[in-house]
């Protein structure tokens, strides 16, 4: 099966211009890229997430999964102070 582009979920849209947009406009552009990429299936592609936590690693940025997390801090030197009920 041939990975998902954003081409194809933009029905062959430029996906080069839509980034270009979302970098010049990312408060008009953030929600309609998020939508793209979801239809597309990228954001459940395991090659293409992988790829993209590298990318982020490589980059020294923080790569952390939170979906079932209580607080949580990401960062460095942060002070926290949590009190669960």
């Amino acid at each position: 099966m041939a990975a998902p582009s954003l081409n194809h979920a933009t029905g062959g849209e430029d996906g080069v211009r839509i980034l270009e947009a979302s970098e010049a406009e990312p408060a008009i552009w953030r929600d309609r890229l998020s939508e793209l990429l979801s239809v597309s299936g990228v954001d459940q592609d395991e090659e293409i997430l992988a790829g993209a936590h590298s990318l982020l690693h490589d980059l020294g940025a923080n790569v952390v999964d939170a979906r079932e997390a209580k607080g949580i801090q990401v960062g460095n030197h942060n002070t926290q102070t949590n009190t669960f009920n």
